[in-house]
């Protein structure tokens, strides 16, 4: 069996998770086997001193470690470009090529959620009590994320989507984003708006406290909860009715959780990105909102 080592690297936690799929699938692709992983160098910004010291692996911290045969089963692994793996912007037009028997079983042997991380969203969804059957999950990815112009979306367009989910039944919009003031904007215009309080760092009553999970603090003592509640959180939203999200390596494991874990994946699922690199905003008649 082949071995992949991953190293450590000073990487946001879905990049390394995406690293991880993109060697994975090519593994799979070429020897129809999921490789032997060596991750006690991974996960590196959310490790405490003593972590890193001890070579403390996380991955079985936020995932079930398995290596199940998936030798006979049907399908190929689909690729999208020359290096990366099913990194498409939307990949609701290639359904049919992502979910086959292998992939699934590929996802699933890497990427299954722990039984902690399973007791974080049942902890969650008991504090908040969503209804996701009416639940529209927006993901924004802001800060210095926007300096890339495939996700320089402007917000009128998230409003333009998020009205098309109130009118098709979801009464309740939960928020993800690393940007609070994305967050206070929703709430201007729409009703129901929420967020999960666990996923910020700082967390208090006055918002200039709020802190995104972010690479300036790591190491952090409470950043592994808090990744974990990022991780639960995107879990949730791949069940809810429907999802809104810029283009990033979470709405990547969004989408591939949404369809290989939970079946979900929908047609009106809205991934939002710049289609001309020429320019930074949709062209397009929006309707006033107050």
């Amino acid at each position: 069996m082949s071995k992949i080592v991953m190293k450590q690297r000073p990487h946001g936690f879905f990049s390394e998770c995406h690293w991880l799929l993109t060697r994975v699938a090519n593994e799979v692709r070429n020897n129809r086997a999921v490789p032997d992983i060596d991750s006690t160098k991974a996960f590196f910004l959310y490790k405490n001193d003593e972590q890193i010291t001890g070579d403390v692996d996380l991955r079985p911290h936020f995932f079930n470690v398995t290596t199940d045969n998936i030798e006979e089963l049907p399908g190929d692994v689909y690729t999208y470009g020359p290096t990366n793996v099913m990194y498409k912007a939307d990949f609701t037009d290639n359904v049919n090529l992502i979910d086959t028997p292998i992939t699934k079983a590929m996802f699933e042997n890497v990427y299954t959620p722990s039984d902690h991380i399973k007791t974080t969203v049942k902890d969650l969804l008991n504090k908040y009590q969503f209804d996701l059957d009416k639940t529209c999950y927006v993901y924004y990815r802001g800060n210095d994320k926007l300096a890339r112009e495939s996700l320089d979306v402007p917000i009128e367009r998230y409003i333009e989507c998020l009205t098309q989910a109130k009118q098709n039944g979801c009464d309740h919009i939960l928020i993800q984003t690393d940007v609070h003031d994305f967050y206070e904007s929703m709430s201007e215009v729409f009703d129901n708006v929420s967020m999960i309080d666990e996923t910020w760092i700082g967390i208090s009553q006055e918002k200039h406290v709020r802190k995104a999970i972010h690479r300036d603090l790591a190491h952090n003592s409470d950043i592994l909860d808090n990744i974990s509640a990022l991780l639960s959180s995107l879990l949730i939203g791949a069940q809810s009715n429907r999802i809104v999200s810029n283009t990033s390596g979470f709405s990547l494991f969004l989408q591939l959780y949404r369809c290989l874990l939970y079946g979900k994946l929908h047609a009106d699922d809205m991934i939002l990105y710049t289609r001309d690199p020429k320019i930074s905003s949709w062209e397009s008649k929006l309707p006033q909102y107050k």
